[in-house]
């Protein structure tokens, strides 16, 4: 069973699905992978976690998955009546995960009593900082869009939605490669750690902020001709964020689209008219996707939201 990456945990769990015609573990690249037993063929790639999978767990007799990772969040998967694969887009994680070298430096295999040798020691040095920053009058970020300990999760929050609008304004005078690590840096500074005790407000804000990070990521790589990575954005919010999120809906469309993938882009457009009914934009991509899948195809590009 190949495609997935193991390095940057210790061990990750490995379970048998549907009476054992299938396989499923996770990945580094926060992905839940599913195979089928007898042919070793990927049937199923989801993004399970912000970082890396390390647990799974199926329900005893119903059709449903637990996972969890790095992320603060665990997530139980059911069977759906939507296709959701992607050969494309799991083509690109498979070669991603190709190009992380296994002998990689910063990766070090540590004995149990070394580990918690390790925790002892970053927990005693936490305290010494936390007593350190609890003495600073004035705290700063670090670096021009750097997140430092010392912001408050609110600070933080606030700063990642400041850059976006930075990153928005790049976009809008076509400068989409500039936009595009801006908006990256803004999806860093929404990612709180689990540690944070966060209100519900404040981890809802945290959540929009993620989401419009990643569909105008998604919006940039599809200006920059990259449909494959816009994919990989759009389904991090429709697997992990926002399963309604239109603009992720649409975005995705579009990538798929361009891919060749009509069926999995008329599925994303059904879903996104359903929510959406009147929106003339995705009508009018409704309309192209037909067209493309057509004998001749249109010359027009498809229509896109603007970056929120």
């Amino acid at each position: 069973f190949r495609g997935r990456r193991n390095t940057q945990t210790f061990l990750k769990e490995v379970a048998f699905l549907g009476d054992g015609e299938y396989v499923a573990t996770g990945c580094d690249s926060g992905h839940l992978f599913i195979w089928e037993k007898r042919s070793g063929s990927l049937v199923q790639l989801l993004k399970a976690d912000d970082s890396i999978v390390n647990g799974i767990a199926p329900h005893p007799f119903l059709p449903t998955i637990a996972s969890c990772g790095i992320d603060s969040e665990g997530k139980v998967w059911e069977v759906g009546d939507e296709p959701s694969f992607s050969a494309a887009y799991a083509r690109t994680v498979e070669e991603d995960n190709k190009r992380q070298p296994p002998d990689d430096d910063s990766v070090r295999v540590v004995s149990l009593q070394q580990l918690w040798e390790l925790l002892a020691g970053l927990r005693s040095r936490n305290a010494a900082t936390d007593e350190e920053n609890n003495a600073e009058t004035s705290p700063t970020a670090s670096g021009e869009h750097g997140a430092s300990s010392v912001l408050t999760p609110e600070e933080q929050i606030q700063r990642s939605n400041d850059v976006r609008l930075e990153a928005n304004e790049l976009y809008k005078h076509g400068r989409y490669a500039e936009a595009l690590e801006q908006y990256q840096d803004a999806a860093r500074l929404a990612c709180i750690p689990a540690a944070s005790a966060l209100t519900e407000q404040l981890r809802q804000l945290q959540v929009q902020s993620r989401v419009a990070s990643a569909v105008n990521q998604a919006a940039c790589h599809l200006k920059l001709q990259r449909y494959d990575d816009a994919v990989k954005e759009c389904s991090l919010v429709l697997d992990s964020l926002q399963p309604e999120n239109v603009k992720a809906r649409f975005r995705r469309a579009q990538a798929y689209i361009h891919l060749k993938e009509f069926e999995l882009a008329r599925v994303d457009l059904a879903r996104a008219q359903q929510l959406a009914p009147e929106d003339p934009g995705v009508k009018q991509l409704a309309a192209e996707r037909h067209q493309a899948e057509g004998p001749s195809r249109g010359t027009k590009d498809p229509v896109s939201f603007a970056c929120v």
